[in-house]
């Protein structure tokens, strides 16, 4: 969750404060619970903005998510029903906290045509391309190659059009398995394996040390839910493959918009304060009474 909670605030962080728009582009909306949080901070962001005006903001700026669907999605009743369901689900807790919200589906290959489409008649617009891509609680999981599909249109559409957005667009990414590190490390499948092998144990044992015993059967259900599908020789093998097929220089490409001068933005010393005081508090809901 401490991806989402530090993608968020790097959006609330980087946006101008009189935009009109806050347009998402997200790689996978699934459930949509990251969004929830942001709902409600740009609700209290005006409530604040209008306190502060003694009531002279009248534009209130509203949220636009825009969802990536796949061909092969397409024509999935479950994939539709699914994404539906987030849409009425993330539309009725904007209701509810006042905020404007409208939520699309697109694919990939028509995206950067409307966004030009879109920052032509409206200027006021910031762009957030959020590819959060593995991450433990992430029920579905959409291919490395789709992955970077993504991230190489949001990169070749900040490199094409930062000169003419004067309001400004960024990419937030969060990698939960650190697959740049282990793309670089591992030269054979063995070593790969060895590596995620030493990830998910980790993973474990992290849940399982910070558990309280009471919570057992809960931590059981998480392990068979988002740890166990993962760790298998065969869909190991499949990630594998399916890296192979992606050009690795394409990784190091796009990590170096991540270093100072690049597009990327490092997580302010407020933000890992932040998730200090998260970490604090959980250990102190686990800790047994005395």
């Amino acid at each position: 969750m401490f991806a989402h909670s530090g993608a968020n605030s790097a959006i609330l962080e980087a946006m101008p404060r009189d935009i009109e728009v806050l347009h998402v582009v997200d790689f996978d909306i699934g459930e949509g619970i990251q969004w929830s949080s942001l709902i409600v901070a740009l609700s209290q962001q005006h409530k604040l903005m209008q306190q502060h005006s003694f009531g002279l903001v009248s534009q209130q700026l509203s949220l636009k998510i825009t969802s990536i669907k796949w061909k092969e999605e397409i024509s999935t009743d479950s994939s539709q029903w699914r994404f539906e369901e987030t849409k009425k689900r993330l539309q009725d807790y904007a209701n509810f906290h006042g905020l404007k919200l409208k939520i699309e589906e697109i694919e990939l290959q028509d995206l950067v045509k409307e966004i030009k489409m879109t920052t032509k008649k409206r200027s006021r617009e910031f762009l957030a391309f959020n590819s959060m891509w593995a991450l433990p609680h992430m029920v579905r999981r959409r291919s490395t190659k789709k992955a970077m599909e993504f991230l190489n249109a949001a990169k070749g559409f900040l490199e094409e059009n930062s000169h003419e957005s004067t309001y400004g667009a960024m990419i937030t990414y969060g990698d939960g398995e650190n697959l740049q590190r282990i793309i670089r490390s591992c030269s054979c499948f063995v070593l790969f394996f060895e590596s995620y092998m030493k990830h998910y144990q980790a993973l474990l044992e992290s849940m399982e040390r910070n558990f309280p015993p009471r919570l057992a059967v809960a931590r059981l259900a998480i392990d068979s839910l988002f740890v166990a599908p993962y760790v298998s020789s065969r869909a190991l093998h499949d990630m594998w493959r399916e890296m192979k097929e992606v050009e690795l220089s394409v990784w190091g490409d796009f990590d170096d918009h991540f270093q100072p001068g690049g597009f990327g933005l490092k997580v302010s010393s407020e933000r890992l304060m932040e998730a200090k005081v998260m970490m604090m508090a959980k250990e102190a809901l686990v800790l047994p009474s005395q």
